[in-house]
C-alpha cells in the first residue's frame, strides 16, 4: 500500500486497539465488516466519560485516528465500513472531547538538557557499536530538533526504501566564515508530500556534543559504502540499521541508569528547540530549522535552566 511507514504503524496500532476492545468485551472471532455496533461500544470502551476513568481511555484525537485506522483496515480487505455509523460516531467523538477538557491536564515533560546529554555521552561513548551509533544519532536529533522517525529506519537488516531513508549519500557539507554546516537530506518525514524532501542543518561546535563531528563518525565507519548514516557493521549482511524501537530500547535503558526514567527520544527535539530559543534564537529561525510551518513548535518551547546555558 502507498502510505508512508509511520501511517502503517499508526493504523496497526488502531487494530490492535480495536482487539483489546474485543478481548475486553470477550468477543475474540468476529468477521468483517465490523458492525456499527462494535464501533459505538469500541468508541465508548475507549474514549473518555467524564465520570470515570479506565486504563485504556484514550483523548478524542486519539480516537479519531484509531477510527481512521479502522477504515483503513477494512479498505484494505476490500469490505464495506458501516457508513451508518457516522452520524453517532461524531457525537461521541464531541462526548469525548468534552470529557478531554474536564480532565486535568498531563504534566508537561521536561526536555533534554545540555547536562543530560553530556551525562548520555559519557555513558555510551565506551559502549558497543550501536551504543555508539545511538549516541550519535541522539546528538544529531538534539541539534538538528529531528524526529526519531526521521533518522531511524524501517527494518533492521537487509535493503532500505531510499526513497524513506537516510543514507550517507544523504550527507553534504558546506564550508563557512564561521563553520562547517552539514545538511542531511530527509525523505518521508512527517510534514514532507510523497517525492518532497527536507533538511537537517548542523553547524560545527567547539566541543564534545558537535553534531557535525558525530555524523563525520557515522560516515567514517560506513568507510564510504552508500548504506544508512546511522547504524553499525559494513556490507550489505553485516550491516545494522538503527530502528526506532532498538534505539528508544538503548535510551531508555540508559536514561534509567543515569537517573533521568521519564525522558524519552522525542524530547531531544523539545530539547534543542527550548535551547535555541534560550540562546535568544529568533522564532522564525528555529521553526526554519525544525522545519515547523505553523504555529506548533511553541508545543516544543519549555524553559531552559540557565547553568544549562552556560553549558555552551
Amino acid at each position: 500500500m502507498g502510505y508512508k511507514w509511520n501511517t502503517l504503524l499508526s493504523y496497526n496500532a488502531a487494530a490492535r486497539k480495536f482487539m483489546k476492545y474485543k478481548i475486553a468485551v470477550k468477543e475474540t472471532r468476529f468477521v468483517f465488516p465490523i458492525l456499527a455496533g462494535d464501533l459505538y461500544g469500541f468508541c465508548y470502551w475507549a474514549g473518555k466519560n467524564i465520570d470515570e476513568y479506565d486504563e485504556q481511555d484514550v483523548c478524542a484525537k486519539t480516537l479519531a485516528k484509531y477510527l481512521y485506522g479502522i477504515q483503513a483496515w477494512h479498505l484494505y480487505h476490500s469490505v464495506e465500513y458501516p457508513a451508518e455509523s457516522k452520524d453517532r460516531i461524531t457525537v461521541l467523538l464531541q462526548a469525548s472531547a468534552h470529557a478531554d477538557a474536564e480532565s486535568p491536564p498531563r504534566p508537561v515533560k521536561a526536555p533534554v538538557t545540555m547536562a543530560q546529554l553530556v551525562a548520555l555521552t559519557d555513558h555510551l561513548v565506551s559502549g558497543d557499536d550501536q551504543s555508539k551509533a545511538v549516541l550519535d544519532l541522539a546528538i544529531v536529533a538534539f541539534w538538528g530538533m529531528a524526529r526519531l522517525a526521521e533518522v531511524t529506519y524501517d527494518c533492521a537488516t537487509g535493503p532500505l526504501q531510499r526513497t524513506a531513508s537516510l543514507m550517507t549519500t544523504d550527507v553534504r557539507f558546506v564550508e563557512t566564515q564561521s563553520s562547517t554546516v552539514v545538511e542531511l537530506t530527509i525523505r518521508g518525514a512527517k510534514t514532507c508530500s510523497p517525492g518532497e524532501s527536507q533538511k537537517i542543518l548542523l553547524h560545527s561546535m567547539a566541543h564534545m556534543l558537535c553534531p557535525v563531528m558525530a555524523v563525520k563518525r557515522r560516515l567514517g565507519e560506513a568507510r564510504n559504502e552508500d548504506i544508512s548514516l546511522f547504524g553499525h557493521g559494513n556490507g550489505l549482511r553485516g550491516r545494522s540499521h538503527l530502528t526506532k524501537s532498538s534505539v528508544r530500547k538503548v535510551l531508555s535503558s540508559s536514561w534509567n541508569r543515569l537517573g533521568f526514567p521519564n525522558l524519552t527520544g522525542h524530547l531531544f527535539r523539545v530539547g534543542g528547540a527550548s535551547l535555541h530559543c534560550a540562546l535568544g534564537v529568533p522564532v522564525a529561525e528555529i521553526c526554519r530549522l525544525g522545519r515547523w510551518t505553523s504555529g506548533c513548535y511553541k508545543l516544543y518551547l519549555r524553559v531552559y535552566q540557565e547553568e544549562d546555558v552556560l553549558l555552551l
